[in-house]
């Protein structure tokens, strides 16, 4: 892309600067080019030129320059720019520093192609700057082929300093938009002398479609000798150049290059045999929940996919591998083992069935798999079946039955004892609810006052009376409710329906779409005193009562009745309490009733105040109940309080029956309120603590920064339980120093000094701290679990708990995680728990790492060639001050091929040390802790070695680093303190330290935050091949490529387009003389 820059001269000529097509020539524009005069108080002119810019249809971004001349004085200035919308589409401006004050704010862009200015310096002193000076860059994309035009429009205006005008002339640009081939060509050349790197050649073409070929020229010495000597395992191949060889033996090979420059390899190369491994106790089926030993010989080292590493192993139905390790000489391999699993033991449970008569038995079914013969009996052992072969059994009496499962599949899993199901003759079973649902909170749609509402029918049992259980409700499920609160009742009756024998209330709390309509429901509350009717003849006398009548201002609402049960007589107004309450009989069987405080002050009144009674006519002769309801028509509920602010109160229905003493109370003192907060034991809140609680089902709730909990509307005498769960980031907060001190615990060094502490220690859930805690916050610190296979992240006590022994061993007792509630009848607000993170036990979740004095990790930095077998000595500065460390390797998968790692001077320091799975990543994870006496001091001891072969030529320096993107860094000293590790490299003599020799020099990312192109800028000390990665939030590389720069300043520009989503990501900058990583923000 080239760009033909115009400028306007101080003799008012704006020449063309082609560098297009052939030698630079200077073009007069034609005359008649667009000018705007404003009246001239001075003498000096201000001309303002657009650049004209080609473009391919390919481009991201086509940018044009705004350039200005004779720019003497200015102090503020006003126009606008048009294009055509049909050809470019505005995509940013690009702002320059000239201009101070100038922002993205003082531009306008308009849908039909208009982009206005208007700017003005603060102090409004005038600013002068040279000719030719870049004022910003306007950038757009193409839409399609063809030329716009980029004109000056409207108003043009220039002032000086206070005010004085000046002339101005704004020269016009454009942008055209081809379609062209593929611009850039790469092309590799292999010369056998010269200087290696980057030529590039520029391929001019009349329609402004340049092309650019860029040539990498790779330097192959000439002809030279190379031996080899390797070794693989039995069934492995090894590869030189086109030739593949699989058998011992000494190989010559020729290698022809295209450039000449041929090569002799004599390969020796040796083949080890498989490793001898013999497994007993695998390949069997087992049932389900059981497990078998499998013993594996061969070899003297085992990791078993389970984390075991002896040569036995207790195992389940699975499939499983055990990665078996031969230091004498045979190659290591993995072995997978699978346990199979026979018909799984049938699932059954002990019952007690109760019936009101033995012609009322019930046929007993039980689940058991097709695989089993199921069998009945009346004693436990022995006996003769009552029935065989069938899962379903109908006793004829009242007895203790027994059922037995025996497999015929041949697996032998049945059951090794039989189960006992009880059966009673109770007649004394009385009818009542056995389910009641919980209340219901949900939401009208948006703009809607009503929803059709569904639930779970209660379910009863009628008991042993034969004139019991008749179930009725005001409400069916599928019902359309209004905003507010309804009450559900259902009520069980016997057979005459005039007798209540028992009752299921619970409410429906429908709000409002926050927008559309914002009425809160408030706790104003209006109820039909069931337990105060009273009845004069055929009359029957209903109080309407309230709570939390508190300065409320008026209300309305809507009362109905059955028509064929009853009608509404007579309405009688409590004037003592409430003057003024009006009503109006809409039918015989609605009745609307309104009131209004006349005085506007509010008036409250006491809970449980009657402010009116109904009168209902009723059948004298009938004893049938008749429901009261609350309706949102003709009448809508709603009410007033102070500033009249229109609140949703909340209705309670009622039934009334003849037979008053059957009635139960209502219930005039809920809702009830549970609360607390939940912190670690440093009183740290917990955040993101999901709060259940049952068993009344509602929603639970999340704990926020506060730690807090809350439960606000819960039902009056009810049983309530409280638990707490966080099941995540098991690793957080999970390092060596815990792995530390659970081990100088366990050594009897030092005690952990809370029950809290033991339980983080306790990872495994074995009741105590061992060994085998320490081993999987090893596996899960180095990344090969992810969790703990028996144990969530957090675990949480209630912090009234007090543990009966909290110093030798808290964990001998269970201990709860719950708060239980029995018939709970007022607000109960501190019911705190304390929070567990498992596996941290230093309780800071992220070390604070002490930077004086860190421990240095050394590699020797020298250079290799390609085909070399690399051994890379990792050591480190006094290993004896230290408990323990953790710290990730990262290497160059271009350039190394990992071989194997073995230990070095520092005992305990094995393969479990390692996390080989991230090889893949191009990472070594590592973890070592003290498990004996002290080390002896030594200088520099070697910790491992790793071993590489070398793809291709480079340096340790530049190959091997400290991966602060992986396992964070971290050493413990013998004080139990946390301090940073530091990577350099040195010379063969571990003296000098040349890590930083030669470093690459971050120069910044811009912009960043970035939408569509961000600039990566850094200085190379010397020549050097680069490598940049690009990794998203999630650790997957999305961006790859490498190229040989020159040194000093070097440029990088990272396309938007191509990392794809919106957010964080990181990109490494990899070269021979260091490693530099960063973040960028993308946000389109």
């Amino acid at each position: 892309m080239r760009k033909i820059l115009f400028i306007l001269l101080s003799s008012m000529l704006c020449w063309q600067l082609s560098a297009l097509d052939g030698p630079k020539n200077h073009v007069p524009i034609p005359s008649g080019y667009l000018s705007f005069f404003m009246p001239l108080y001075d003498s000096t002119a201000f001309p303002i030129c657009i650049a004209g810019v080609k473009g391919r249809l390919t481009d991201t971004l086509v940018c044009v320059e705004v350039v200005a001349s004779n720019f003497d004085t200015i102090a503020a200035l006003q126009y606008s720019v048009q294009f055509d919308t049909s050809i470019i589409k505005l995509k940013s401006i690009k702002l320059d520093t000239v201009l101070k004050g100038l922002s993205l704010t003082d531009f306008g862009t308009t849908p039909v192609g208009r982009i206005s200015l208007v700017y003005a310096r603060a102090d409004s002193t005038g600013l002068t700057l040279a000719d030719k000076t870049r004022l910003y860059q306007l950038c757009f994309s193409p839409v399609k082929a063809g030329r716009s035009e980029l004109t000056f429009v409207d108003t043009l205006e220039v002032l000086g300093p206070k005010g004085a005008k000046k002339e101005f002339k704004g020269e016009p640009g454009w942008v055209e938009i081809t379609t062209c081939s593929d611009t850039t060509v790469f092309k590799t050349q292999i010369i056998c002398e010269g200087t290696p790197g980057i030529d590039t050649f520029k391929l001019t073409r009349a329609n402004g479609c340049d092309s650019t070929v860029i040539v990498t020229d790779v330097l192959r010495t000439g002809s030279r000798d190379t031996l080899i000597y390797t070794t693989i395992c039995e069934g492995q191949t090894y590869v030189v150049g086109e030739n593949v060889f699989r058998q011992a033996g000494t190989y010559i090979v020729n290698l022809i290059t295209p450039g000449g420059c041929d090569s002799t390899v004599q390969l020796a190369l040796a083949v080890k045999p498989m490793l001898g491994v013999t497994i007993t106790g695998g390949d069997s089926s087992i049932c389900d929940g059981d497990s078998t030993l499998v013993t594996i010989s061969g070899g003297d080292g085992y990791i078993w996919s389970t984390g075991a590493t002896t040569d036995s192993v207790w195992l389940g139905p699975g499939t499983y591998t055990v990665s078996v390790k031969d230091t004498t000489g045979g190659c290591e391999g993995t072995r997978t083992v699978v346990i199979g699993s026979a018909s799984p033991k049938p699932q059954i449970e002990s019952d007690t069935i109760r019936a009101c008569s033995v012609t009322e038995l019930p046929t007993i079914t039980v689940k058991a798999d097709s695989t089993y013969t199921v069998n009945w009996y009346n004693v436990p052992t022995g006996g003769t079946p009552l029935a065989t072969d069938t899962l379903s059994f109908k006793p004829s009496t009242a007895d203790t039955f027994y059922v037995e499962a025996i497999d015929s599949s041949g697996s032998n899993c049945a059951s090794t004892e039989r189960t006992a199901i009880v059966v009673l003759i109770d007649s004394t079973q009385t009818a009542g609810f056995t389910v009641c649902p919980t209340d219901i909170t949900t939401v009208a749609p948006a703009g809607q006052t009503t929803a059709v509402v569904t639930w779970t029918v209660p379910t009863f049992t009628s008991g042993c009376d034969s004139t019991v259980a008749v179930l009725s409700s005001n409400y069916e499920p599928g019902d359309t409710l209004a905003v507010g609160t309804t009450s559900i009742r259902y009520v069980l009756t016997d057979t005459s329906a005039n007798k209540v024998i028992d009752s299921c209330i619970f409410k429906v709390i429908l709000g409002t779409d926050s927008i559309a309509n914002p009425i809160p429901v408030d706790s104003l509350t209006f109820y039909v005193d069931t337990s105060g009717v009273t009845l004069t003849d055929s009359t029957m006398n209903v109080p309407v009562k309230v709570l939390n009548f508190d300065g409320v201002q008026g209300f309305q609402f809507s009362l109905s009745i059955p028509d064929s049960l009853a009608t509404f007589v007579g309405f009688i107004s409590d004037t003592t309490a409430l003057k003024g309450v009006e009503n109006f009989a809409f039918s015989s069987t609605v009745r609307t009733v309104n009131w209004f405080d006349a005085q506007s002050n509010g008036v409250t009144l006491a809970d449980s105040t009657t402010i009116f009674t109904l009168q209902i006519s009723r059948d004298s002769a009938s004893k049938e109940c008749i429901p009261v309801q609350f309706k949102n028509a003709p009448s809508k509920i709603i009410a007033t309080k102070s500033s009249l602010t229109e609140i949703i109160p909340t209705t309670i229905d009622g039934v009334v029956c003849p037979d008053t003493t059957t009635i139960p109370p209502i219930d005039t003192t809920g809702p009830i309120k549970i609360a607390g907060k939940i912190y670690r034991e440093d009183s740290t809140p917990v955040k993101f603590v999901t709060v259940d609680i049952s068993p009344d089902s509602l929603a639970s709730v999340i704990t926020g920064v506060t730690g807090e909990y809350s439960f606000d509307s819960l039902v009056y005498n009810r049983n309530h339980t409280i638990r707490p769960s966080l099941d995540s980031n098991y690793s957080g907060g999970v390092n060596i120093l815990d792995v530390v001190l659970i081990q100088r615990h366990i050594l009897a060094k030092d005690t952990l000094d809370s029950p809290y502490k033991w339980i983080a220690a306790d990872v495994n859930r074995s009741g105590s701290v061992t060994v085998g805690d320490i081993l999987d916050i090893r596996r899960l610190i180095l990344g090969a679990l992810d969790s703990f296979s028996n144990n969530t992240s957090w675990r949480f006590v209630p912090a009234s708990f007090e543990f009966p022994d909290s110093v030798a061993n808290p964990l001998s007792v269970p201990f709860p995680d719950s708060i239980s509630f029995t018939g709970l009848k007022k607000d109960t607000l501190n019911n705190d728990f304390i929070g567990i993170k498992v596996g941290d036990v230093n309780l800071s979740r992220d070390a604070q790492l002490r930077t004086e004095e860190p421990m240095e990790i050394m590699m020797v930095n020298r250079a290799f060639d390609y085909g070399e077998k690399l051994v890379v000595d990792v050591r480190a500065s006094d290993v004896a001050k230290y408990a323990g460390y953790q710290f990730d390797l990262g290497f160059d998968r271009e350039t190394l091929e990992f071989v194997g790692v073995e230990a070095g001077d520092v005992p305990g320091v094995d393969r479990n040390s390692f996390n080989l799975d991230a090889l893949a990543e191009g990472r070594i994870p590592t973890l070592w802790y003290q498990t004996g006496a002290a080390l002896r001091s030594a200088e520099n001891p070697i910790l491992f070695k790793l071993t590489f072969n070398t793809r291709r030529a480079g340096e340790v320096a530049g190959t091997i680093w400290l991966n602060q993107q992986g396992l964070a860094g971290m050493a413990v000293n013998q004080a139990g303190r946390a301090q940073v590790i530091k990577a350099r490299y040195t010379d063969a003599a571990l003296k000098v330290d040349l890590g930083n020799r030669k470093a690459i020099k971050a120069l910044g990312v811009q912009p960043n935050p970035f939408s569509d192109q961000a600039l990566i800028r850094f200085k190379l000390p010397t020549d050097s091949r680069t490598t940049l990665s690009i990794i998203d939030a999630a650790g997957r590389e999305v961006y790859r490529e490498a190229r040989n720069l020159s040194a000093g300043v070097q440029e990088w520009t990272i396309d938007g387009n191509t990392l794809g989503q919106n957010g964080v990501y990181h990109y490494r900058i990899l070269t021979a003389y260091g490693v530099l990583t960063d973040k960028v923000i993308l946000t389109k």
